[in-house]
């Protein structure tokens, strides 16, 4: 198996209300780094991370499933927690072990119990939070309310790092707030990166001034030069970007359509470069012979591990 030095590891929970096409979103995901050679369904009993027979039943997660890959050099660990109240003990679980979260917002429904609940839960852990508004493609999605709804139920920190091109059955691609860049879908191929669209490119400067507007303040460098009108480079927005995500002051929301796969490779390359590795994250206390010490993630370190899940194998126990 290949190795990964810590700072190339990222653990993230992928979590949200029931319903919001998490479980389909992690399968495109691992599609997408190859550790799965096609796009399972959970209507259909294929998904990746609903394996068992009552999951297929049901046709919803009930228990926290997991799922790796490699993706720019970098391997991604994922903590595939149910939406559902009636299990939150396992998406309790995942946000222990987790390094960030994913929060997976449907774009019709918006902002639910189950979002607001889990968002509480990674404020309570200081756990760096994305949003991502999935089903884009179905009818009377708008991912313009479910922002507003996110700004005023969860945090003004809220804001857009890309913007959907189109909407519902319309949906064809996103714009990138980040490299200013449109990326068009057709079909399963690659996005096509493309200039953004004129009738967008007021919308998108607006909204890239927004963003740099939130992220800016984390980073004195940036900040200074922001205040006094200085054009900022890509290397200084992004750096602004991962602190604001780290220090939990910023929460970035992308856009995807888990089902057709788009918008899932930036969603991988956010991941990447926004969310922080084991390194980054402050220590864990924990006890060596009832005397409390702080662990951190160190490869040259003793080992230490947490058990975060039990399973019982119905022919073993």
């Amino acid at each position: 198996m290949k190795e990964f030095p810590v700072e190339k590891v990222r653990n993230i929970a992928i979590a949200g209300h029931g319903t919001s096409g998490k479980t389909t979103l992690v399968d495109a995901m691992l599609l997408n780094m190859k550790s799965i050679g096609r796009l399972g369904s959970v209507e259909s009993g294929s998904a990746t991370t609903d394996y068992t027979q009552a999951e297929h039943k049901r046709q919803i997660s009930l228990q926290l499933g997991t799922g790796y890959g490699e993706w720019r050099e970098t391997k991604i660990n994922i903590l595939d927690a149910p939406g559902y109240d009636d299990f939150i003990g396992e998406a309790c679980a995942a946000l222990q072990v987790a390094d960030s979260v994913l929060l997976v917002v449907n774009g019709v429904a918006g902002v639910e119990a189950g979002t607001e609940r889990v968002f509480e839960m990674a404020r309570e852990k200081n756990l760096p939070t994305l949003l991502c508004v999935n089903m884009m493609d179905k009818e009377s999605a708008s991912f313009d309310k479910v922002v507003t709804a996110a700004k005023e139920i969860l945090s003004e920190k809220v804001v857009p790092l890309q913007l959907p091109i189109g909407e519902g059955p319309d949906y064809k691609g996103l714009i990138d707030l980040f490299k200013m860049k449109a990326y068009m879908y057709d079909g399963a191929s690659a996005p096509k990166e493309e200039d953004i669209p004129a009738e967008y490119q007021q919308r998108a400067e607006a909204a890239r001034e927004a963003l740099i507007e939130v992220v800016a303040e984390f980073d004195d460098d940036v900040i200074e030069k922001y205040l006094e009108g200085e054009v900022l480079s890509p290397e200084e927005v992004l750096s602004a970007l991962k602190l604001g995500v780290i220090k939990g002051g910023a929460y970035p929301v992308l856009v995807t359509s888990a089902l057709k796969n788009y918008g899932v490779r930036r969603l991988l390359d956010t991941i990447v470069v926004a969310c922080p590795s084991p390194a980054e994250r402050p220590p864990v206390m924990g006890k060596v012979n009832d005397e409390e010490v702080e662990l951190t993630a160190d490869p040259s370190g003793p080992i230490a591990a947490l058990v975060f899940k039990t399973v019982i194998e119905p022919h073993l126990g």
